[in-house]
């Protein structure tokens, strides 16, 4: 399009089309098309612009390209405000995304604001959203306001939330392909996709995992098991003339689906493996398990519960758990004891004489006491997965050996067990044991076929097998996850 109107400002000229600042701007549509005497005229004064500003509106009416930097912001949103060019706000944001920091993005809200350009500011919350928990531990962060904070939590809830797993026992010899992949589930295809690899020190020898989500971060804690050359083993404990092959390494890592980002975080201080890992209020609770260098065979459960906290990123210890009269049957499959959280509460699992007795722990209190016991007779001896549904615990347990399965329902506030419609045999003792909530549907994987069965937890209604194949062989780690 050929100029053909100068337009003054500040005394500088600019050679423009009518037709291209027609489409670009309703300041200039307005003027062209209401018949004022300046739709006439060869040269148009404007005001309140400075001719820098201008320079760059002027570039972008002409080529779509906004030359905006850090020190021309400000003025450039004021002009796209007095111009109305509601098309340059795309290219501004564009501009924003390699320039915002958690240092200038209150400023930018407030230009935002002053001019009403929601879609800027929900681009600032945006960017500060995906890297909420580094967000939230600046100063600038202290300075919101509480529904500013939650806004900006709220961002790593916006995209679809997808069941997904990875292995539980990691990256070990013979599981298959792609050993270092996550995948999630697309219902709508009925089809497993990779949506991450477990970092590269995850490569191998990955012994054992658990896995939560806090606030759409995932966070993988395991340990991982190194062979020792002969020539470097220490002595064993086990006497005189034994020597150790392997060392463990605790191994923890975050990962941040928003910004596809993993990070590691500081190792707890008991190092365990087989344990139960459970997402409560900002933190994450390690309950249980045994010791990294024990065998499932002579392994001795682990009292000790520690927290972490995702804001500091640090570990602390609570009230370990009371097992002086209970056991605690470890399976390479499950976590150990099985545990899940209701509101403020966690609530495990344990055994005596052949009975289950439901215990609760209070982060509050740091204090563990007796709830009730459970509903399963010793006939079914198996504990698949706990875990929780609104306000209520579900256990999903069976026996593989008499192909008996069962799934019943505990309302903490009446303290009351509810036998649910049995489910299907489930023989998953030692492959594919996962058990989660999405939806209201619990989603459990059948082992020995690979497939997917569902539960509709609300009508209480086994919704038949997928054909879908699991994504892995092994026993596997399921959670949910935004993408």
């Amino acid at each position: 399009m050929e100029p053909d109107v100068t337009i003054l400002v500040q005394g500088q000229p600019f050679r423009l089309s009518k037709e291209a600042l027609v489409r670009r701007s309703e300041y200039f549509r307005g003027m062209f098309e209401s018949g004022m005497k300046e739709s006439s005229q060869d040269v148009i004064e404007v005001q309140r612009l400075s001719s820098a500003t201008f320079s760059i509106l002027a570039g972008f009416i002409a080529s779509s390209s906004l030359a905006v930097d850090g020190n021309s912001l400000e003025d450039v949103i004021e002009g796209i405000a007095f111009l109305q060019m509601q098309d340059a706000v795309p290219a501004c944001i564009d501009f924003l995304k390699t320039y915002l920091s958690f240092d200038n993005c209150l400023e930018v809200i407030a230009i935002a604001e002053k001019h009403a350009f929601g879609q800027i500011v929900d681009a600032v919350f945006d960017f500060l959203g995906k890297d909420y928990l580094a967000f939230s531990r600046t100063e600038t962060f202290q300075t919101l306001q509480d529904e500013e904070k939650e806004r900006t939590r709220a961002v790593r809830y916006r995209g679809r939330q997808h069941l997904a797993v990875t292995r539980k026992e990691g990256c070990i010899p013979g599981s298959g392909k792609n050993v270092r992949d996550l995948f999630y589930y697309v219902e709508g295809e009925q089809k497993w996709k990779s949506f991450t690899q477990l970092p590269d020190d995850c490569s191998k020898f990955t012994i054992n995992c658990s896995t939560a989500v806090v606030d759409n971060y995932l966070y993988i804690i395991g340990v991982l098991k190194h062979r020792i050359r002969s020539h470097q083993r220490p002595k064993s404990r086990e006497g005189p003339g034994c020597v150790s092959r392997f060392y463990y390494e605790p191994i923890n890592y975050q990962y941040n689906p928003l910004l596809e980002k993993w990070e590691k975080i500081p190792p707890f201080v008991c190092g365990r493996k087989h344990f139960s890992l459970v997402a409560l209020r900002d933190g994450l609770f390690a309950i249980g398990g045994i010791t990294a260098e024990s065998t499932l065979a002579d392994g001795k459960f682990c009292e000790s519960v520690e927290r972490f906290d995702v804001f500091t990123e640090r570990w602390s210890h609570c009230s370990p758990v009371p097992v002086q009269r209970y056991e605690v049957r470890v399976s390479p499959s499950r976590d150990n004891p099985p545990t899940t959280s209701v509101k403020d509460v966690i609530f495990t699992l344990l055994t005596c004489h052949g009975g289950l007795f439901l215990k609760q722990y209070c982060p509050t209190d740091d204090r563990w006491t007796d709830v009730s016991p459970g509903p399963l007779p010793g006939r079914v001896p198996c504990i698949y997965r706990m875990f929780s549904h609104e306000d209520d615990i579900f256990i999903l347990g069976g026996n593989p050996t008499i192909d008996r399965s069962i799934i019943v329902r505990y309302d903490p506030a009446d303290r009351q067990w509810t036998p649910l419609r049995r489910p299907p045999p489930l023989r998953v003792e030692y492959f594919n044991a996962f058990g989660v909530v999405l939806e209201g549907k619990l989603y459990t994987g059948s082992g020995e076929t690979r497939q997917i069965d569902r539960y509709d937890l609300d009508e209480q209604q086994w919704e038949g097998t997928s054909q879908t194949l699991m994504p892995a062989l092994g026993p596997l780690e399921a959670f949910t996850i935004y993408l």
